[in-house]
């Protein structure tokens, strides 16, 4: 059939308003821009503006796709198209057709390339073949483990009488099975056709036929259920003609196209299909019909704008040329944001790594970004991006300054509040002691005891200095324990911002950092302290009492433990001090920023700069789908670009 039959029955007024729409150089070459950006995959990325015909299966889909384009489509009734068709119609001087399969984002290489290459030989009565191999070349190349490919179809057609315009057919939602469609295959359509519904920038075409129940349709629950407000939904009725004249039926339907039942933003608009004995007729006489059709009450009385083919192809023109141009705008803003993202990721993985230098290289990268990060986070010096983390009550893990400082006051604090094993208390014998005190009395007759098992050769009053060492050691029992868990805390601490800066640089190293990190820190502990006595000296005392007076007086007692206890308040002081310089900040936090040092890369032999900065398949394969995806976007930007200055 030609695509080239004149549109003798349609008003002329109506011919001179297409005409303008079709004849737009603007328009056309806008709607190319997008057509080739959705071919080049940018979809997969960017929402696009495009106008997508969905209807239940046997609403006359097929059929208003004839009779837009003017070449057949398949009309099978209960025929479930598996795939997407993507129809472009370009206006030109002379006829053309091609057909081709853009594979699916899913597909693998081998795939792609085999439906890239196919070619189909179709003209004009042809087209339902060349579906029917396009369907076999998707099975040949692997069906998905579904009966439903991700493949587009795309069918361009150009010539004097076509319009600007470019649709998206969906297959038709059914609920029914038989023996050519299944339940699930019915579930699979319905959730392709909501893929497509669910676009923001996705003008719905929604088909209704008439010879139906309206409210049976799942296209229009569908619709509904995603636009509920109808701003980007246009109505669409066919077979007006299988409607009783006069019935309640064909007024209903009469009210929904003049937009008062079911009001959408877009509106309505009747369309009248061919009927089965009609399936022969050229496109003409299919328009003289419906022009006769038309010209018939109740239908004389809508608009005829909102009425057969010619307006429709101009109104769908329009919308998607309006949709595209409204949208604009948003797409740019999209694309720039995917394209951003996809350089941080780049950024983040870094230069290919495929020969020692290289993996050196990215080596040398990580360790001095690493190291800068570790040595700002020591000096507190909090300025670059990696410190800007939300603050909360709880203090940022990544300011390990800030932390440690805390770490250490409260060390301090809990030295100087629970340092003492017993605490001295001036208290009659009858007062009841808490945990941890003892009465001053007590004390000096533990004292006693200890003094009389430590006599040496000092004169009568006098006592043994290893006394006062003895006191000393017992007192500050507590000190290795608290000592330990807050180097314990500080450690996981400094652990914590190690972890934090590796995953800022890069997640390759993290298991390797670690163990470097246990490696440059040395096991600190306090365990070289005095043994606790084996025996109870509240017991012996008890024994020593029963058998003799002491020989010790109070005096000489009361000079010990305060020699003991002055000694005490000079050692806790500087033990607190050594704690703080000696074990948290020479033997911790200074040799953090040696951990991953260029020093440390620069020793690694071949062998460990391998087995450290190859790239894992899943690397590799991240960088090429995100360098893709930048090619992409980067060629997407400067069309929309262009477009945009037309549009000024």
């Amino acid at each position: 059939m030609a695509v080239s039959e004149n549109l003798a029955a349609v008003p002329m007024s109506q011919i001179a308003k297409t005409a303008a729409v079709l004849e737009s150089s603007e328009h056309r070459d806008m709607l190319d821009v997008i057509d080739t950006l959705r071919s080049q995959g940018i979809s997969r990325y960017v929402d696009l503006p495009q106008i997508i015909v969905c209807g239940d299966q046997s609403s006359g889909k097929s059929s208003v796709l004839e009779a837009i384009s003017r070449v057949d489509f398949p009309t099978k009734d209960g025929l479930c198209t598996r795939f997407a068709t993507e129809l472009i119609l370009r206006r030109s001087e002379t006829e053309d057709l091609r057909i081709y399969i853009v594979p699916g984002p899913d597909r693998n290489d081998k795939e792609k390339e085999s439906l890239s290459s196919v070619r189909f030989m179709a003209d004009f009565s042809s087209i339902g073949d060349a579906i029917e191999q396009a369907k076999s070349s998707m099975e040949a190349a692997g069906n998905q483990g579904t009966n439903f490919f991700s493949d587009t179809l795309r069918v361009e057609i150009s010539g004097p009488d076509q319009p600007h315009l470019t649709m998206v057919d969906l297959p038709g939602l059914f609920l029914a099975s038989n023996k050519a469609q299944s339940y699930s295959d019915a579930e699979m359509v319905k959730k392709m056709v909501l893929s497509y519904m669910k676009k923001p920038r996705s003008i719905i075409l929604a088909v209704v036929s008439a010879s139906n129940e309206f409210v049976l349709q799942q296209v229009t629950q569908l619709a509904r259920e995603i636009d509920p407000s109808g701003k980007r939904t246009l109505g669409l009725i066919t077979k007006p003609d299988k409607l009783d004249q006069g019935s309640e039926t064909e007024q209903y339907y009469v009210q929904l196209a003049q937009n008062t039942n079911v009001k959408l933003t877009l509106g309505w608009h009747v369309l009248r299909n061919r009927s089965y004995a009609e399936s022969m007729a050229t496109s003409r006489e299919r328009d003289n019909r419906e022009a006769s059709f038309f010209q018939g009450a109740p239908w004389d009385a809508l608009p005829t704008g909102h009425k057969g083919i010619a307006a429709l192809r101009s109104r769908l023109s329009t919308i998607l040329r309006d949709q595209i141009l409204s949208q604009l705008p948003s797409v740019i803003s999209d694309v720039k944001t995917g394209l951003k993202e996809s350089e941080t990721q780049l950024d983040r993985l870094g230069s290919a790594r495929a020969t020692i230098t290289d993996q050196r290289s990215y080596l040398l990268m990580c360790s001095q970004e690493f190291t800068s990060l570790i040595r700002q986070a020591t000096e507190g010096h909090y300025f670059h991006t990696f410190f800007q983390g939300k603050l909360g009550e709880t203090m940022d893990a990544t300011r390990l300054r800030a932390v440690v400082q805390q770490r250490l006051t409260h060390f301090a604090t809990h030295m100087q509040t629970n340092g003492k094993k017993e605490q001295i208390i001036d208290a009659r014998e009858s007062d009841e002691m808490q945990q941890g005190q003892i009465s001053r009395s007590f004390y000096l007759d533990k004292v006693r005891f200890i003094m009389e098992n430590c006599r040496g050769k000092e004169l009568a009053g006098m006592f043994n200095p290893a006394v006062v060492s003895q006191l000393f050691r017992q007192q500050s029992e507590p000190w290795e324990a608290i000592a330990q868990t807050a180097m314990k805390d500080i450690v996981a601490s400094a652990q914590a911002t190690v972890d934090a800066a590796l995953s800022a640089t890069t997640e390759r190293f993290r298991d390797s950092i670690e163990s470097a990190l246990r490696a440059a820190i040395p096991n600190i502990n306090f365990s070289n302290g005095p043994q606790p006595l084996l025996v109870d000296p509240r017991a012996l005392l008890n024994n020593i009492a029963a058998e003799s007076e002491p020989s010790m007086d109070k005096y000489t007692c009361q000079l010990a433990v305060d020699t003991m206890e002055a000694y005490y308040k000079v050692a806790l002081k500087k033990f607190i001090d050594d704690f703080s310089v000696d074990a948290v900040e020479m033997c911790l936090i200074k040799k953090l920023p040696g951990v991953f040092s260029l020093e440390v890369v620069s020793r690694l032999d071949d062998a460990d700069i391998l087995r450290l900065a190859s790239e894992s398949d899943s690397a590799i394969e991240q960088r090429e789908e995100l360098l893709e995806k930048k090619k992409v976007l980067e060629s997407a930007l400067e069309a929309l670009h262009r477009i945009s200055v037309v549009r000024s």
